[in-house]
């Protein structure tokens, strides 16, 4: 049903607004999943620059509300879905593929690999394991063939994506490599930059999460620790771009004078916890992270304090722990968290998270507690440009942290770390635009 109504309003938005046409001797950008909002300057810049712009997206659309559909008319940008390409017909070859993936199952190998001391438990999985391989399998033939489609309608210039993790991230960066097309991976995230542990959790993390690029031409960093980061990890430093953060650009310009700021909240922000980070899913983190949080909702309970918590979409939470507790406590898994943080008096975030800028820009105090990342905290924590304590001080730094002088200090500390790691104030968009309007390389079939 999502897909048809998709469908359906990417078919009349082309009739009744996409008049651009391909100026073929200017560049043409894919822009892959990134999310409208979150590229709002960008797409607001975009009609000052010599750039054919295409916008694809494999699941969230390009437009949900008055506000993302008049972003898209106005930028003038191209937008195809998954959803709008013709799907591959693998019907002629499904008995085949059958076979070859029947075979590929009855090996060996899978009764050694699911076994513990020689005892297998392939027979037990087998069935649900082959049936989630091959549902892949054939997804990723779709993807395949939508990805062509799309190459041949837009022969591109250049591909910004977001990650090397997806399977659609990965089929994209073989096919470009393949029509000669480089691609870029744009920064997403601000992660921890502690690597002089060389046992520490993240770097073997990243071997799967690849936070770090492998594949693509280019790394698009938004930071100074972010750069240095990933040529201590082997990233060649002519491959790194320093662009800024496209996102953060309105924070720059938005006011953010403390007398003029709302006060109404304490916010928590929880990070992110995808289930692919083995340290997460011990049982004993498990255990400190949900009583990190029910001491934190006791505390600010306790001191008469309203709580706000942010949960990031990508983490599993269940919030009747917290109800328990207090049941006025607010609790928010979708939204804006620069909404959320714009009106709070104070962040407390647990691990490394990109709520921390958020709060920096804004010119809000911070409170971080680490768990996952208390063995190598990065940078940010080392020298004390935010506040760092234990679940155990955590009432003592709270109460600390509210008085306005101690305010004003965290505050300059946050001020220090964006003037010295942050690249581009502001005008991060523009950085970016320039960039992509220098990567005209025609593609060749």
């Amino acid at each position: 049903m999502i897909s048809k109504i998709i469908k359906i309003s990417y078919s009349l938005f082309k009739i009744i607004f996409q008049n651009k046409k391909f100026e073929h001797d200017n560049p043409t950008i894919f822009l892959i999943n990134h999310t409208t909002k979150r590229f709002q300057t960008v797409l607001e810049k975009l009609p000052d620059f010599s750039i054919n712009l295409v916008k694809y997206d494999a699941v969230i659309p390009a437009f949900w509300d008055i506000d993302s559909l008049l972003m898209i008319k106005k930028s003038n940008c191209h937008i195809e879905h998954s959803t709008t390409i013709p799907p591959y017909d693998v019907r002629e070859n499904n008995s085949l593929l059958d076979k070859q993936l029947n075979n590929l199952f009855e090996e060996e190998f899978f009764n050694k690999f699911f076994s513990v001391d020689n005892v297998s438990f392939w027979d037990v999985i087998k069935e649900n394991f082959s049936n989630m391989y091959k549902r892949t399998y054939l997804n990723a033939i779709q993807d395949i063939e939508k990805i062509k489609f799309l190459f041949k309608k837009y022969p591109p210039s250049y591909i910004l994506i977001l990650s090397e993790t997806a399977p659609l991230d990965l089929i994209i960066i073989k096919i470009a490599q393949k029509m000669n097309t480089k691609v870029g991976m744009l920064q997403h995230s601000f992660n921890t930059d502690n690597v002089h542990n060389s046992d520490f959790h993240g770097i073997k993390y990243d071997n799967f999460c690849r936070i770090m690029p492998l594949y693509s031409d280019h790394f698009l960093v938004w930071d100074k620790l972010t750069q240095e980061n990933a040529i201590k990890q082997g990233v060649n430093s002519k491959k790194i771009i320093p662009i800024g953060c496209p996102f953060f650009d309105t924070f720059f310009h938005d006011d953010k004078n403390i007398k003029n700021s709302k006060n109404d909240y304490i916010l928590l922000a929880i990070a992110p916890s995808i289930g692919n980070n083995t340290t997460q899913l011990s049982i004993q983190m498990q255990i400190e992270f949900e009583n990190t949080i029910k001491q934190i909702c006791q505390i600010t309970t306790k001191m008469n304090k309203k709580l706000l918590i942010k949960i990031h979409h990508a983490s599993t939470f269940d919030e009747k722990i917290i109800k328990k507790i207090n049941p006025n406590i607010v609790v928010k898994h979708t939204g804006s968290f620069y909404q959320y943080a714009k009106d709070c008096e104070l962040l407390i975030c647990i691990d490394m998270s990109t709520a921390i800028l958020d709060a920096m820009l804004l010119k809000k105090p911070i409170i971080s507690i680490l768990i996952t990342d208390k063995d190598s905290p990065s940078t940010i924590f080392q020298k004390n440009y935010v506040l760092k304590t234990t679940i155990e001080n955590f009432e003592k730094t709270l109460i600390h942290s509210l008085d306005d002088k101690f305010k004003i200090f965290c505050i300059a500390q946050s001020e220090k770390f964006i003037h010295n790691y942050i690249l581009n104030h502001g005008t991060s968009a523009k950085s970016l635009l320039n960039f992509l309007s220098n990567m005209f390389t025609k593609t060749t079939n």
